[in-house]
């Protein structure tokens, strides 16, 4: 390799075609697994930027994962409505427990007052 060998990490190499690189930078879903178990799920405007953001809120766990899995989607919305759907079926440990306000409004649940007891 003339050296270049020195340059680059081992192993880090990925390909992917051409059409994915475009896929991969729009809105979509991204997970954090760690031995095939969903630890976190997370979704942005440009999903493998958000998933490898150095400051991104988890990258705590993200550097713990084995795997990231990354779903593009066809819309922001789209891919607020898989996140929605794979935190209720999947219950990601790292995920919040407390529902978002994009989920409460999906539900048309309403967060109830601490001060307010039954």
């Amino acid at each position: 390799m003339n050296g270049s060998e020195q340059l680059v990490k081992p192993e880090a190499g990925r390909s992917f075609k051409g059409k994915d690189s475009a896929e991969l930078c729009g809105p979509g879903v991204h997970m954090f697994l760690e031995d095939g178990q969903p630890l976190y799920v997370g979704m942005g405007e440009n999903a493998l930027a958000r998933a490898s953001q150095a400051k991104h809120h988890k990258a705590y766990i993200r550097e713990s994962a084995d795997e990231i899995r990354i779903w593009p989607c066809v819309s922001l919305e789209a891919a607020k409505e898989l996140e929605t759907l794979l935190l209720g079926r999947l219950r990601p440990r790292f995920n919040s427990n407390n529902l978002t306000g994009y989920v409460r409004e999906l539900l048309g649940v309403k967060r109830t007052p601490a001060h307010v007891t039954n």
